[in-house]
C-alpha cells in the first residue's frame, strides 16, 4: 500500500481539534494510490483549513460525552531500544489511564517482502503478564521484514504503526486500548470530506476521501454508516486506509465505513464511476454519514463548464433544511488542469450536513469522442482506396500511385490503432468507445489489407 499520509494531510487539513490528538502523526497512512487525481492537486488548492477547530464549528459528540471522554488520550509509543534484546519485540498493553492490562491476547504480524518471492505474512500470538507485557523473540531484521503489534477489545482493533527491527536493537511498543462505542453520538467524532469528479469519455469517475477525527478517549466502531452513492454507481474500488479502516460496497449504493476509529485521525477513500449519457448536464446525489463538518467538491472542468453544489441538513429531531455551498471557484491542480471547487463548512446554528446534490453544466458534446470520428474518416478512406483499386487500370503509373495510396492508408490505420491503445491505457478512452473504435479500425484495416497485393505486404 503506497504511502499517502502527507497527501491526505495536505488535502484535508490538520485535525479538527488541533493536530496533537493521539496517533494523528503516526496514523496518517495511505488511502489511495499515487495515481489518484487528487494527489496532483496543489496543497493550497484544497486544504485551506484551520489548524484548530474554529469557534464557529458545531459541537461534536452528543450530550452523553463525559469530561473524561474529552480529555487528551495518552499517546502510543514505538521505538528501537537497547533495553530490548536484538531480534525481539516487547509490547505493553495499557488502558486509557495508562494502567497495564494483564491477560490480553496480543498478536505480532510479520510481513516479508522480497523481489524474488513476493509478499508473505505470518502471525505470532502471546498473552500479557501481570505487567501488561509480552515479548516476541527470534525475529529477523532487515528491510525485507516489517512488524505490527495488534490487540482487540470489544470488537475494536488497536495496532501499532508498522516498524522494522535494527540489527543490534530490539523494539519497544506501548499500545493503549479505550472504551468502545458503536453510537457516533457518544463519541467526539468529526469529519472532513473531498469529492473529486473527473469527466471521462464514457463515464464520470469519482474519488471520495474521508478524514475522520476522534477527539476524545472513546473508540468509535461504525455500524451501517457510510456514503450513499448516486444511482448507477459501478466499478467500486476501495484501498485500505489508515489503521485498517476502509469502505466496503454493499452491492447496492452504500459505501459502508468499517474499522476502528481510535483517538486520533483515520483516513479512508474509494473510487467509483457513473456511466455518461453524453448530455450537456449531469447530476449526482450523495447521502453523507453523520458529523461531516466540512465538505469540498472538486471537478475537472474545461472552459465553459460550470459546477453547482447544493446541500441539505437535518437538525436533531427536525426536518431537512437547505444548505448553501460557496459558488464554485476556478483553480488549477499541479498537472495544470482546470478545476472548479465548491466548499461548505458548517457554522454554529447550521443543521448537520446530510445530503449533497452535485450538478455539472456545459459538458462538451463531442459525440462519442475523437475515436469514432477518426474511425469514420479512416473507414471512408479505406473504402475509397478499395474502390479505386477495383477501377480499370490503364497504366503502370496509375497502379503504382494507387499502391502508394493504400500503403499509406494502412500506415495511417496502424498509427491510429497504436494511439487508441495508448489513450485507453492512460484512461483517456472509456471501455465502450475503445471497443467500438478498435473494432472499426480493424475492419477498415482488413479491407485495406485485402486490396494490397501479396508481394507488397509485410
Amino acid at each position: 500500500m503506497p504511502p499517502r499520509a502527507r497527501v491526505l494531510a495536505l488535502l484535508l487539513g490538520l485535525a479538527l481539534g488541533g493536530a496533537t490528538t493521539h496517533g494523528a502523526a503516526q496514523d496518517a497512512a495511505p488511502a489511495a494510490s499515487s495515481a489518484s487525481p487528487v494527489s496532483s492537486v496543489a496543497p493550497g488548492d484544497v486544504s485551506g483549513g484551520p489548524t484548530a477547530l474554529p469557534p464557529s464549528h458545531p459541537r461534536l459528540g452528543g450530550g452523553d460525552a463525559s469530561a473524561e471522554d474529552r480529555s487528551s488520550p495518552p499517546s502510543d509509543e514505538s521505538f528501537a531500544s537497547s533495553e530490548v534484546p536484538a531480534g525481539s519485540v516487547t509490547a505493553i498493553i495499557a488502558d486509557a489511564q495508562g494502567r497495564p492490562l494483564a491477560g490480553r491476547e496480543v498478536s505480532l504480524a510479520i510481513l516479508r517482502m522480497t523481489v524474488a518471492e513476493g509478499e508473505s505474512s505470518e502471525q505470532r500470538q502471546a498473552t500479557t503478564d501481570a505487567a501488561g507485557a509480552v515479548q516476541f523473540t527470534g525475529l529477523p531484521s532487515g528491510s525485507a521484514f516489517s512488524f505490527q503489534v495488534r490487540t482487540r477489545q470489544d470488537g475494536a482493533t488497536y495496532s501499532s504503526e508498522p516498524f522494522q527491527l535494527q540489527d543490534k536493537l530490539g523494539q519497544r511498543v506501548l499500545l493503549h486500548v479505550f472504551p468502545v462505542t458503536r453510537d457516533i453520538e457518544r463519541a467526539l467524532v468529526g469529519a472532513r470530506a473531498v469529492v473529486y469528479l473527473e469527466p471521462k469519455d464514457d463515464a464520470f469517475q469519482f474519488e471520495v476521501l474521508l478524514s475522520v477525527f476522534n477527539l476524545g478517549s472513546v473508540t468509535w466502531v461504525p455500524q451501517d454508516l457510510g456514503v450513499r452513492l448516486p444511482a448507477g454507481a459501478r466499478a467500486f474500488n476501495a484501498p485500505e486506509g489508515t489503521g485498517g479502516v476502509r469502505f466496503e460496497f454493499d452491492g447496492e449504493r452504500l459505501a459502508r465505513l468499517t474499522g476502528s476509529f481510535t483517538p486520533g485521525q483515520r483516513d479512508a477513500s474509494f473510487r467509483f464511476q457513473i456511466p455518461s449519457r453524453h448530455e450537456p448536464s449531469a447530476s449526482f446525489d450523495f447521502q453523507l454519514p453523520p458529523h461531516v463538518a466540512e465538505l469540498r467538491v472538486m471537478a475537472e472542468a474545461s472552459r465553459g463548464m460550470q459546477l453547482e453544489v447544493q446541500g441539505s441538513g437535518q437538525p436533531r429531531g427536525g426536518a431537512r433544511q437547505p444548505l448553501s455551498f460557496d459558488p464554485a471557484e476556478p483553480m488549477q491542480n499541479q498537472r495544470g488542469q482546470r478545476l472548479l471547487v465548491s466548499t461548505k463548512q458548517l457554522r454554529q446554528g447550521d443543521p448537520e450536513l446530510a445530503e449533497i446534490h452535485v450538478r455539472l453544466h456545459g459538458i462538451p458534446q463531442r459525440g462519442q469522442g475523437r475515436w469514432p470520428s477518426v474511425l469514420l474518416a479512416l473507414s471512408l478512406l479505406a473504402g475509397g482506396v478499395v474502390a479505386a483499386l477495383r477501377r480499370p487500370r490503364g497504366r503502370d503509373a496509375r497502379r503504382s500511385a494507387e499502391e502508394q495510396d493504400h500503403l499509406a492508408a494502412r500506415e495511417l490505420l496502424l498509427d491510429e490503432l497504436v494511439a487508441l491503445e495508448r489513450a485507453h491505457a492512460a484512461g483517456g478512452v472509456g471501455p465502450k468507445t475503445y471497443a467500438e473504435a478498435r473494432r472499426g479500425l480493424l475492419e477498415a484495416l482488413t479491407r485495406i489489407e485485402a486490396a494490397i497485393p501479396p508481394e507488397k505486404q509485410g
